[in-house]
């Protein structure tokens, strides 16, 4: 069992993978960086996923006498090989929810002059982001000028750019229309061909919320200044900032609706689940270096590029968007909050006529390509005739110091 742990080890210091990265580098970067309680969780598990300190089964072929290792996976949100399933799992249950109407991705992005403040406040001001673009477009989706009714949307937070670079970003699954305020007629936007609100207004309006709640925060003392913010704890420096980020530009993006609710749903899946960087855009390890491929983006055109850091500023970068345990970063509002969701669907569907609506067929194939549903997932690899059982449980082991 040592002996193939090692291999497995070797293995993914050739090919390339994050737990290869700390395994070799992080003793150096310990060397000159503190970690924190929750970076030291989110590496322990990255560390320790699928091999044997989680431990795991072996499976032994009835027929041939194959031997299988399974090593249990961590779990952690943050560890790239342990959220397909959970974002197969989340996009089938959105198939469920789907409605025959216009879908809209809509972008709102965080001024750079904010990243160093949230860094140490993550999650107040992860919080205030989520608070301030879903308060914009409950306002404008309730103005009579631009739908007159309650929306449904979903948000996710995603902290990283292509590069690994501290990028404070929201998606929103936004419906292209509502329900009334009584729940008796299905408002469609106006113009639901073109776009969903002014992004030009929302951005002003989002922007506005979010510097309120900021001073409300600074007012009640729960802002954490670090010592290059140190002079933020001057009111009158804190109040020159807060004007200084209220007449920036927050990028606010309202793309055209898809095609189909179908493939709005699989596209903004990429995102649900997503980490700063998964294992198959890492090319080499070696001499204290990390090179991987990274998307450029340019007069609105993708251009593939490759990037190569030091070991220590990669470690570095990655750390920038370990989340707070606990926190939400995918966040349902409108019809579609979870208090309201079964019953505001079901009169949506009544409302729409779309009781034929249904994706049972597309869904079950969905997550069977995932979740081993086959009856034949346990067939033997080898000999093809027999069939995997399990013969020993390995215990989880201590995992060696970084």
């Amino acid at each position: 069992m040592t002996t193939m742990g090692c291999r497995n080890d070797t293995r993914a210091v050739r090919q390339g993978n994050l737990r290869a990265i700390f395994d070799t580098y992080l003793a150096g970067y310990l060397a000159t960086h503190s970690l924190s309680y929750f970076q030291e969780r989110v590496i322990s598990a990255i560390r320790a996923c699928r091999t044997d300190a989680l431990g795991g089964h072996v499976y032994r072929c009835n027929d041939c006498g194959y031997k299988r290792y399974d090593y249990d996976s961590c779990r952690n949100r943050h560890c790239p090989q342990c959220q397909v399933y959970q974002k197969v799992k989340w996009v089938a249950a959105r198939l469920r929810e789907l409605l025959p109407i216009p879908y809209y991705h809509t972008v709102f992005t965080m001024p750079e002059s904010l990243n160093q403040l949230a860094l140490y406040n993550k999650e107040l001001i992860y919080d205030m982001f989520f608070k301030s673009t879903s308060q914009a477009l409950n306002v404008f989706a309730q103005d009579p000028r631009f739908l007159g009714a309650k929306l449904g949307f979903i948000g996710i937070l995603h902290t990283w750019g292509q590069t690994l670079n501290h990028h404070i970003h929201l998606h929103y699954i936004v419906t292209g229309g509502g329900l009334s305020s009584d729940g008796s007629r299905w408002v469609n936007l106006p113009y639901r061909k073109k776009f969903l609100f002014p992004a030009k207004a929302v951005s002003k309006r989002v922007r506005r919320d979010f510097a309120k709640l900021l001073w409300k925060a600074y007012r009640e003392d729960k802002l954490v200044f670090p010592d290059e913010l140190a002079y933020l704890a001057e009111p009158s420096c804190f109040d020159r900032f807060l004007k200084k980020i209220a007449w920036q530009n927050w990028l606010c993006y309202m793309k055209e609706p898809f095609s189909s609710p179908e493939v709005v749903v699989k596209y903004i899946g990429r995102y649900t689940h997503k980490v700063a960087i998964s294992d198959s855009r890492l090319n080499s390890i070696s001499g204290g270096r990390i090179n991987f491929d990274y998307n450029k983006y340019q007069s609105g055109n993708v251009y593939p590029g490759k990037m190569t850091l030091t070991a220590e500023e990669f470690i570095r970068r990655f750390l920038l968007h370990v989340i707070p345990s606990g926190f939400k970063r995918i966040r349902h509002y409108g019809f579609l909050a979870s208090g309201c969701r079964t019953e505001a669907l079901a009169t949506a569907n009544r409302l729409l006529n779309a009781a034929a609506h249904k994706l049972a067929d597309a869904q079950s194939a969905f997550e069977a390509c995932f979740t081993g549903s086959d009856d034949n997932g346990l067939n033997c690899p080898q000999c093809k005739t027999g069939i995997l059982n399990i013969c020993e449980i390995i215990s989880p082991q201590r995992l060696a110091p970084g």
